[in-house]
């Protein structure tokens, strides 16, 4: 079973090997902000990867629930030759990353595939004086997470009946029928 986390990590080395001509692809906190950059402060063409959130789904009654996790990938680009020419090779950085990511389970079981929701420019003075182009490619992945209580050593029932209400429980196991036995 995947977590979050492990997730996270995958989906970093499935872009590290996809796309080659990153000089950094890594784990990241959280949202991306211009003040947290300097001209040297990062690589580039980088590609830094967080986990957003999570919203807790279904349940499956075996002990067993889901979770949809929103990550995204900042994809950063440093160019001296001005704006365009950084915000183009972002885009393009962007674009590679959400062909990479679309469908992918990133090597993981105990999830769907990525779903990729929103690419977003995050073009802003801060990043324009750091003369870096910032494209985030988000996506949604359902994460399966706890323990199948009917996998491995856990009870497995030997016999199945089924029963209708109102005549149901124990003074009335006599009315149930018998559905499945493994006799």
């Amino acid at each position: 079973m995947t977590t979050p986390t492990q997730l996270q990590a995958a989906a970093v080395s499935h872009l590290k090997s996809t796309l080659p001509g990153l000089r950094a692809c890594d784990l990241y906190a959280g949202e991306f902000a211009g003040a947290e950059l300097s001209r040297a402060s990062l690589p580039a063409p980088a590609v830094l990867v967080a986990c957003l959130g999570a919203t807790r789904g279904g349940e499956h009654g075996n002990g067993e629930y889901d979770f949809l996790c929103r990550y995204t990938a900042y994809c950063l680009t440093r160019h001296a030759g001005g704006r365009s020419q950084r915000g183009v090779q972002a885009m393009e950085l962007a674009e590679a990353v959400l062909a990479a990511i679309e469908g992918s389970r990133f090597g993981e079981t105990g999830c769907h595939g990525a779903r990729v929701t929103r690419l977003d420019n995050l073009y802003g003075q801060e990043f324009d004086r750091a003369a870096v182009a910032i494209w985030a490619v988000t996506w949604e992945q359902l994460v399966r997470l706890g323990s199948d209580i009917w996998s491995g050593e856990g009870v497995l029932p030997h016999e199945l009946y089924i029963g209708f209400t109102p005549r149901i429980g124990i003074p009335h196991e006599p009315d149930y029928f018998l559905v499945a036995s493994d006799e």
